[in-house]
């Protein structure tokens, strides 16, 4: 596996003639390049690989100028897939197929993201991100296709589950990080109370510890003088040890704050049944460490799953890549999202939270 940031040109790093597959990400600003290399290689006569997954994500190791090889030498298997006219005929939408057409400004320009989805089986651990909206790239409102003998091979898919066996089927060994600070609930506190949601309707918080919820927000000074995106955590227990199975879910503001009126706190809505869960406050801090990947040897190899960072602008890659040299990660691949992602049953959606997987 190999992740190139900030391409001076897209070259494929071919490991032998023992591979039969190969998973290809790619950011949208590289996606037009990497779809002509990837029908330049599979069509040498001097290459093993027989069957190629390419997807468009995000982000991959932070960077939005990047793609990332995954080299296998056993054969991939695709266990679902929906091809964008299926996808479309399914939600009613109208949608055509993979074309490498200028945008089309009568297509629908609504962000069609949450239809789409890209499902990694790796061993015993399954990962699950939304794919990129493509349409600034190719005109497409996603781009992942396959390549193997299949009737669909190119046709573009809005969804796709893939099941990877990668170095004999080994568990890998989790890392976790994030970019959130705590903030308590109560300002000064000086007891340690635990705070528990004690009344709730879908999304909505309305009590915490038998209090109108907005009300721990409004009476907190260090929420109201600041803009910074805030999270709830909601649990059960604290496992300090797996900090990768705590659920962090965004707070909404709506048009009454956070809903003076009402005492209530609108949340994330994929938070599903909020529960009568404990609750910690935190905010996004930009001022907390960068993830930085790191490979300790060269036999470890580390698969990396990011929640992404806001962009800062419409192609703020270009800006990055004048002030950024090509970087070659060897042993490393990369997959990010703006809306998070899914692992094993548990969904990571605060920028930057990132998960590593070293095998």
């Amino acid at each position: 596996m190999t992740t190139t940031v900030n391409p001076r040109s897209t070259i494929l790093h071919y490991p032998g003639t023992d591979h039969q597959s190969l998973v290809l990400l790619t950011t949208p600003s590289q996606l037009n390049n990497v779809i002509t290399t990837t029908f330049n290689e599979f069509n040498a006569s001097n290459k093993s690989i027989k069957q190629i997954l390419v997807a468009c994500v995000d982000t991959i190791l932070s960077s939005r100028n990047a793609y990332s090889e995954l080299y296998l030498d056993t054969p991939f298997e695709l266990q679902y897939h929906q091809t964008t006219e299926q996808s479309a005929a399914k939600n009613n939408l109208e949608r055509d197929p993979l074309s490498v057409d200028p945008v089309k400004f009568d297509k629908n320009w609504k962000d069609q993201k949450d239809l789409t989805s890209l499902q990694l089986t790796i061993n015993d651990t399954i990962g699950k991100v939304q794919l990129a909206n493509t349409l600034f790239a190719n005109g497409e409102y996603n781009t992942c296709f396959y390549v193997g003998g299949e009737k669909f091979d190119w046709h573009n898919l809005s969804n796709a589950n893939v099941k990877i066996n990668f170095k004999n089927g080994s568990k890998g060994k989790l890392q976790y990080s994030n970019r959130l600070s705590e903030i308590p609930l109560v300002e000064d506190a000086q007891d340690n109370r635990v705070y528990q949601v004690t009344d709730f309707e879908g999304n909505l918080v309305k009590s915490i510890n038998d209090e109108p919820a907005s009300g721990y927000l409004i009476n907190n000074s260090k929420v109201m003088g600041s803009k910074k995106d805030l999270f709830f955590k909601l649990y059960e227990s604290e496992e300090k040890s797996k900090p990768w199975k705590d659920e962090y879910y965004r707070l909404l503001v709506g048009g009454l704050g956070w809903g003076e009126k009402q005492a209530i706190i609108a949340i994330d809505p994929i938070v599903g049944n909020i529960g009568y869960r404990k609750v910690k406050l935190y905010y996004y801090n930009s001022e907390t460490p960068e993830y930085k990947p790191k490979i300790m040897n060269s036999q470890e190899h580390m698969i990396v799953w990011e929640c992404s960072e806001l962009e800062n602008g419409y192609d703020s890659y270009q800006a990055d890549t004048e002030e950024n040299t090509e970087t070659i990660y060897s042993n490393i691949f990369g997959i990010g999202c703006e809306a998070g992602y899914e692992l094993d049953g548990i969904t990571h959606r605060s920028h930057a939270e990132t998960i590593e997987l070293k095998y």
